[in-house]
């Protein structure tokens, strides 16, 4: 699958309380592009358990420029921010997963990484389900990466900042009801 998106946004603002034009101002103009791309293959390996591998590629082009104006001007309050930040996020994954009884066992690896400023990241992901009657109890655990916020790239030479991590920890129950529905 291959998809677009893109965002142009401007806009000023001018303090209204302010007796001096250009006291009180800001300028933001951002112009956004996204391309993201997927492939995947499947593997069944028997009659009850199966391989998939894939690869996910976004392509990031962000163009930012904010100038904030006061007469107090001090940057860390409002720091001007103009560039661009432009890259591939590469994202290549395996999982498998197997039914033995009545558990699930799941496991994948996914490795992130992107290439505007060589920030990468392995990310495991494990699970097991148990299922019995018309419940399905449910224990995961995966790694995320997200990338950073463009101004936070560009603000104060922080262009190699790493990618923001979360471990995450799941539990869920789910029930099978009478007529395709679930809770």
């Amino acid at each position: 699958g291959i998809s677009f998106s893109a965002q142009n946004q401007e806009r000023e603002s001018q303090g209204a309380t302010v007796s001096y034009p250009n006291m009180f101002r800001e300028t933001y103009t951002s112009k956004q592009q996204l391309w993201s791309a997927f492939l995947k293959g499947v593997r069944k390996l028997n009659t009850a358990g199966f391989f998939e591998t894939g690869l996910r590629v976004n392509y990031m082009h962000h163009e930012l420029n904010v100038l904030s104006v006061n007469q107090f001007y001090i940057d860390i309050v409002g720091p001007n921010v103009n560039g661009t930040v432009d890259g591939l996020l590469w994202q290549p994954y395996l999982s498998w997963s197997q039914v033995v009884g009545k558990f699930n066992f799941g496991a994948g690896l996914r490795y992130v990484y992107f290439t505007y400023n060589g920030a990468s990241s392995i990310e495991p992901r494990l699970n097991i389900a148990r299922t019995w009657n018309s419940n399905t109890v449910t224990l995961a655990y995966s790694l995320s990466s997200q990338t950073q916020q463009t101004q936070n790239y560009l603000s104060a030479n922080n262009s190699g900042l790493a990618f923001t991590k979360s471990n995450q920890f799941s539990l869920e129950w789910r029930k099978r009801l009478p007529g395709d529905l679930n809770i």
